[in-house]
């Protein structure tokens, strides 16, 4: 585990000093946990400036390659621009920074798991692995008004967008170079079509390769933790690891006290009870509560360096924090709902994919939305399928900015024409590596590693029919059926309906008055961003019992990180 940053003055040529590189690297530093913080080590050569704290390095004659993870990557750092590797089915986190002699490369892995962030200069460029460290260098803080755009429309920026105006974040699977200030997405991420299989085949293969990922990213760790929820994906990794490895296993889930609605505790149960009596394992159960939100949502913020892509973040840092600290490894079931086509909201875009390519499937698709109204009811459906953020939420921007900006549609709402492989490609260059890369910042910040099996699978799992994925109407029916001897019956065939968080109700309640103090504050009017009697009505309408509290969390969460960074209070 570890951290870069840098400083290359190609502009001026002004040699970098050992003073400025020593208190940029004390300050990434200090973002790390205690046990992580290594004694920095430098390079300097004339106007460049790299270090590094943890990870690995290699040196030539010729220059340098520095990256923020201790294993060997599986590629030659120093020829990424003239021979991009070929990384399907490798997703595994790193960020690095390689220097020949003339040129400075920065890149990151293809999922964007790692962070890597670039300011530029008057005299040249600077670079980090987190935002703060380029705020304490000279970068001033001043709201990017296209990324809160995008935020509050989508959950997350756009491209290389962060809330930092003048800051940029690399894309993911990006490989950018300096002097030129050239970029390009050069990892391949794409599998190839597959060859026709057998009916059999496919359950059978996603067996063996999801087998196969979870034993290399678990190989040589003594003890590996498993965030479960109860839900499919969870499942299966938790009791799949039982075969695959042979330490102790730890889990952890998360549930909300007097919400009984919100608590997965009777399926966490079942997969518990499924695990063999002789083997070792240690289970703990987080109970989130309001006071929970007040006291932990400003640290998550501070560490997320952005208002952050939902209140699920919160419950992941404080079920972490519930982990044996000699664990080093957390094992999740990122990416199997991209890969395997588990969000509800990707319904309608099957529906018509269905349809319109697959004609044979269409009755399937019917069978899939069916069971859906019957889980979760019209109204909730319709919520999760519209993908209602990008109609409310920038509605309330103050009218002098609402001007500013266009009413595009977001990939993800209903009766946009977009193909269903147009809102896949979105999700996972956008939303999935913004999920990521906020995870592992909240693991790496607690001193554990992430690691998602799952994203090992995601560029074959692509290129299947559509019609294999949600076979007999249920969402991720390869899982259901690929692993169906070794889940609980109840687990194998529920749908993962239900919220993360019962904001809406503690919005009303215990948390009504938190929110009102900071939506009703005066730095939050006079900033000018959001128009006071539009969050005005919005409460109203919330409190009258219409849930509107994803709107309602992004407002709090943009007011909170203004002040922890543009009040510095």
């Amino acid at each position: 585990m570890g951290a870069i940053c840098g400083i290359f003055r190609f502009r001026s040529r002004r040699p970098v000093m050992a003073e400025e590189l020593s208190a940029m690297a004390g300050r990434l530093a200090g973002r790390l946990p205690f046990r992580d913080r290594e004694e920095p080590v430098s390079f300097r050569s004339g106007p460049l400036g790299l270090v590094r704290i943890g990870g690995n390095e290699t040196r030539t004659p010729e220059g340098i390659a520095l990256w923020d993870v201790e294993r060997t990557l599986p590629f030659d750092p120093h020829a990424l621009r003239e021979d991009p590797p070929d990384l399907r089915g490798d997703g595994r986190p790193w960020a690095l920074a390689s220097w020949d002699g003339t040129r400075l490369t920065l890149a990151r892995d293809p999922f964007g798991i790692r962070s890597l962030y670039v300011a530029r200069t008057p005299e040249g460029v600077l670079f980090a692995s987190d935002v703060s460290t380029l705020l304490g260098s000279g970068v001033t803080p001043r709201l990017s008004l296209g990324a809160l755009y995008h935020y509050l429309r989508q959950w997350t920026p756009q491209g290389s967008e962060t809330f930092f105006e003048g800051v940029e974040r690399l894309p993911a699977g990006a490989v950018r170079t300096f002097p030129l200030d050239e970029i390009g997405i050069y990892f391949q991420r794409e599998a190839q079509p597959s060859a026709p299989l057998p009916p059999a085949g496919v359950e059978r293969l996603v067996r063996e390769r999801l087998t196969a990922a979870l034993g290399k990213r678990t190989a040589g760790v003594e003890r590996i933790g498993i965030e479960l929820s109860g839900g499919l994906d969870s499942s299966i990794l938790a009791l799949l690891a039982v075969d695959v490895f042979p330490g102790p296993i730890e889990t952890v889930s998360f549930t909300f006290g007097t919400a009984p609605a919100y608590d997965e505790t009777p399926f966490v149960d079942l997969v518990r009870s499924a695990f063999p009596p002789e083997h070792r394992f240690r289970h703990h159960t987080t109970v989130v509560t309001p006071r929970d939100v007040i006291e932990t949502l400003p640290v998550l913020l501070e560490r997320q360096e952005e208002p952050g892509l939902g209140p699920s973040l919160l419950a992941h840092l404080l079920s972490c924090r519930a982990f044996d600290r000699e664990i080093r490894v957390i094992v999740g079931g990122y990416g199997a709902d991209e890969g395997f086509l588990g969000h509800f909201r990707y319904t309608p875009h099957i529906l018509r994919h269905l349809w319109r390519h697959e004609g044979g499937g269409w009755w399937t698709g019917v069978r899939l939305a069916g069971r859906q109204l019957r889980a979760l009811g019209v109204r909730e459906t319709l919520r999760k399928i519209r993908f209602r953020r990008h109609r409310i939420v920038p509605r309330l921007l103050h009218p002098d900015l609402r001007a500013h900006f266009s009413e595009e549609r977001s990939p993800g709402a209903w009766g946009n024409e977009g193909t269903l492989r147009r809102l896949l490609d979105w999700e996972e260059k956008m939303y999935l590596s913004a999920l990521l890369s906020a995870v592992d910042r909240l693991f790496v910040s607690e001193g554990f590693y992430l690691e998602a099996p799952f994203l090992d699978l995601l560029p074959w799992a692509r290129t299947l029919p559509v019609a294999r994925h949600v076979a007999g109407g249920w969402p991720k029916s390869l899982l259901r059926r690929a692993f169906g001897e070794l889940l609980p019956p109840l687990v194998a065939t529920r749908l993962d309906a239900r919220g993360v968080m019962p904001l809406g109700r503690w919005f009303r309640g215990p948390l009504r008055e938190f929110l009102r103090d900071h939506l009703g504050a005066v730095s939050f009017r006079e900033r000018g961003i959001f128009d006071p009697e539009g969050v005005e009505r919005l409460l109203e309408r919330h409190e009258a019992g219409l849930d509107l509290s994803g709107a309602l969390w992004s407002l709090l969460c943009v007011e909170l990180w203004s002040r922890l960074f543009l009040d510095r209070r």
